[in-house]
């Protein structure tokens, strides 16, 4: 064999090993999956941890309302209730107030609130919720859930940059929505209307499902009219 032949059975050789050798993922479907997976991960924090907010006002809901008509009289349980809601509404600010529906645009297009700023929103509206609904004071409860989840979600992005604020929003929104109505059509309604962004409906899809196993069985948020 020619010294021409040889190096030409050696590069053929070399080809076929090339060929056969089983090739790793490439990069971008590495970075993808990863990608799915984290966003999914955080979704479920973002809504566990609106699930758990939600459920300490299932809690004092009808405690409160236990407590508040002891006094009998409904003028007194509307007046102390009132007075509560007031000192709530000069602590919280002028953002806290009505039903949250244009505060909440003040909450995603300002930049000088901080992670305590959002937090202190969210326990304020959420404190208001359930003085209002304990003394008996009409009003629905999906708008300020709504304000709730947002300024959840937007603490948590605040907290951890990383996070994008549209995941914690939407989850926010839907876990909160969720444990007041028990309506998973209308907290994903909700949900994508407040975050128009059609990428995210799927996730959405698929964190309701754990979010609704994880409310199964839970009280609502309700007060019943005889537990005095």
């Amino acid at each position: 064999m020619t010294e021409h032949e040889k190096s030409s059975a050696v590069v053929e050789e070399t080809r076929e090993t090339v060929d056969t050798t089983p090739q790793p993922e490439t990069t971008e479907k590495t970075a993808e999956k990863k990608n799915g997976s984290n966003k999914t991960s955080l979704a479920l924090s973002a809504i566990a941890i609106a699930i758990a907010l939600g459920m300490v006002a299932v809690w004092c809901l009808p405690r409160l309302h236990r407590l508040m008509h002891k006094m009998k009289h409904p003028v007194l349980i509307l007046g102390v209730g009132g007075f509560v809601l007031g000192i709530l509404g000069a602590v919280g600010g002028t953002v806290t107030l009505f039903k949250g529906l244009d505060e909440m645009q003040q909450l995603a297009f300002s930049q000088v609130f901080s992670v305590s700023d959002y937090l202190l929103f969210a326990l304020i509206k959420l404190a208001a919720l359930v003085v209002a609904s304990a003394c008996g004071f009409r009003g629905g409860r999906i708008f300020p859930a709504v304000f709730i989840g947002v300024a959840l979600g937007l603490m948590l992005h605040e907290h951890v940059d990383a996070v994008p604020a549209a995941i914690t929003v939407s989850c926010s929104i839907l876990g909160l929505v969720l444990v007041v109505t028990r309506d998973a059509w209308l907290s994903l309604f909700m949900a994508a209307v407040v975050v128009p962004d059609s990428t995210l409906f799927p996730l959405l899809c698929i964190v309701m499902l754990p979010a609704w196993l994880l409310l199964a069985g839970k009280p609502m948020m309700m007060a019943w009219r005889n537990d005095k």
